[in-house]
C-alpha cells in the first residue's frame, strides 16, 4: 500500500518550504518539482476523474467556451479522510474531452489552505461584491466551500505538514 508518514522535522518544514530549494535557474522556481516533492514527502495521492466539459457554478457568463470538470480526491497513506472537490480546469488548457487533467501542483494551489472563519472578511480579502443579492449567495456558497475543504485539510494534516502545503503556490 505505501510507507506511513514520519513527523516532520523543522529540517523537512525548512527545506519543503524554501522555494530557493526548487529553482530550476536562477530566475524561476521549478513548481511542479516543489508541489511533487512535497506530495512524495507526505505521502499525498491524488486521483483525477473527468466529469464533462461545460460551465462550473462560478463561471457567470456561460456562453462561449467551457472547460473540462474534473473531480479531484486526495488521500494520504494510512489515513482515512480524503478530499474530494470538482475542479473546473482552465478554459486554455480544456481540451473537451478531459485529456489534460490537472496535476497535483495545480489541484493544491486552488485549495484553500487557511481557515475562512468570518464571511465578511474572506469576502472582502478576495474581492467580492456583497451586492447584490444573487451576487452575496454565490460568494457565501463559495466560502462554505472553501471552509468545508479547509476543515477536511486539517483533519488530513498537522499544522507542520499544512505549514508545508501552504508553500505551494
Amino acid at each position: 500500500m505505501g510507507r506511513e508518514t514520519k513527523d516532520l522535522t523543522e529540517a523537512d518544514v525548512e527545506f519543503l518550504s524554501n522555494s530557493e530549494n526548487f529553482r530550476d535557474d536562477e530566475e524561476s522556481m521549478d513548481y511542479q518539482a516543489h508541489a511533487e516533492a512535497v506530495r512524495r514527502r507526505l505521502n499525498i495521492n491524488l486521483r483525477v476523474k473527468f466529469l464533462r466539459h461545460g460551465y462550473m457554478d462560478f463561471d457567470t457568463a456561460k456562453k462561449g467556451e467551457g472547460r473540462d470538470i474534473f473531480t479531484c480526491t486526495i488521500t494520504r497513506v494510512g489515513s482515512h479522510v480524503h478530499l474530494s472537490t470538482p475542479f473546473g480546469q482552465s478554459i486554455h488548457s480544456s481540451t473537451g474531452d478531459g485529456g489534460d487533467p490537472p496535476d497535483f501542483y495545480t489541484v493544491m494551489s486552488c485549495l484553500e489552505r487557511y481557515p475562512a472563519e468570518d464571511f465578511p472578511d474572506w469576502a472582502y480579502e478576495y474581492g467580492y461584491e456583497l451586492t447584490p443579492p444573487a451576487t452575496y449567495r454565490q460568494a457565501h456558497r463559495t466560502w462554505e466551500a472553501c471552509r468545508k475543504q479547509w476543515n477536511t485539510l486539517k483533519k488530513m494534516f498537522n499544522e507542520r505538514e499544512l505549514e508545508v502545503l501552504r508553500s505551494i503556490q
